[in-house]
């Protein structure tokens, strides 16, 4: 594959810490189920749209493109590179903002790129330990000399501004929560 850092509590939502204590594992897969349903909603709705994805510096050509599902690739990196769901969603919210500024719409030929982006400068502002950028570059299978300019790219492009506030992040949680229960997923949430 060629391919806002939150003052949030604990308590007010759940995130996977280092010590097993937080969100569950199957709390864990079904949020992120949610939030991939969510982008292949986006990018399927986008497809149908006469415009295409410009092709920025995070476009993939469609033979570049990894034969995974989005699920998958979310998952894989969460997992591998033992993020916080706290990161994944801020990486999504710092996604929408990219895309905000650039008018620029989430397409397939986009999405693994900018997300394994978005992680890499969500981790660094968000944990207690992040890895380096060989890391996520191994764990993504792009270059690091690639990896490199996108994350000054993606950086630039947001403007520097990665911070997201409580409510902001509550108002995407709750937003995710709600997929899963409006497609009948029975988990308790019982930290929030």
């Amino acid at each position: 594959m060629s391919l806002c850092s939150s003052m949030i509590t604990k308590q007010s939502t759940p995130m996977k810490s280092r010590d097993n204590k937080g969100i569950t594992d199957e709390e864990e897969i079904s949020l992120i189920e949610s939030i991939s349903s969510l982008i292949e909603d986006i990018i399927n709705k986008n497809k149908s749209k006469k415009n295409k994805s410009k092709k920025t510096i995070f476009y993939c050509e469609d033979s570049k493109i990894p034969k995974t599902s989005i699920f998958s690739f979310i998952f894989y990196i969460y997992s591998y590179l033992n993020l916080d769901f706290s990161t994944i969603l801020l990486s999504l919210i710092s996604i929408k903002r990219l895309l905000s500024r650039t008018r620029d719409e989430l397409s397939k030929n986009n999405f693994y790129k900018l997300f394994l982006t978005s992680c890499l400068l969500n981790s660094k502002q968000n944990e207690d330990h992040s890895y380096d950028s060989n890391i996520f570059a191994i764990i993504g299978k792009i270059d690091i000399n690639e990896l490199v300019l996108l994350e000054k790219e993606y950086f630039s492009m947001i403007d520097y501004k990665l911070f997201v506030n409580e409510e902001v992040y509550q108002r995407y949680y709750d937003f995710i929560k709600k997929r899963i229960v409006k497609a009948n997923k029975k988990i308790s949430f019982n930290s929030i």
